[in-house]
């Protein structure tokens, strides 16, 4: 009998087991649809191939994403993001030390210079938005003096 009372015990344990992976499976606010988010950025009609493209969702601006654009102007986000609305901006490269002659100097105002117009440096100032939806997203996205 003792034997039988602990058999039970253990199939009793190994079911609230199950129950409870299922139970946590499906909860913790990980149903939010998400897209998949890649595409080409352009400048003035021109790939921007120097720095990254940044997404701040306009309903939580505390959540963003980004990724760096190659050679082509082509990026793509490493993970899927909550599908809404975002805000777009660019950033460009991050430049370190800058060597000249073999020795090293910080970088300065003018090595900074880049050609993004101020409004899309800042999620506040930029104009430019997209809609990720669940799912692929193949965005060509254009910014415009």
């Amino acid at each position: 009998m003792r034997r039988h009372l602990f058999s039970m015990n253990v199939k009793g344990r190994l079911a609230l087991s199950c129950l409870a992976v299922l139970m946590f499976s499906g909860c913790g606010g990980d149903d939010v649809p998400k897209g998949k988010v890649a595409g080409v950025v352009t400048l003035k009609g021109v790939p921007f191939t120097a720095g990254a493209v940044r997404f701040t969702s306009e309903s939580s601006e505390s959540e963003a994403f980004g990724a760096e654009v190659n050679k082509l102007g082509e990026f793509k986000i490493a993970d899927p993001i909550p599908a809404g609305v975002y805000k777009v901006t660019l950033a460009p490269p991050t430049i370190g030390p800058i060597v000249e002659n073999g020795v090293a100097r910080p970088a300065t105002a003018a090595d900074l210079k880049n050609d993004i117009p101020a409004k899309y440096l800042s999620p506040a100032k930029s104009d430019k938005t997209v809609d990720v939806s669940e799912g692929e997203n193949d965005l060509t996205i254009d910014f415009k003096p």
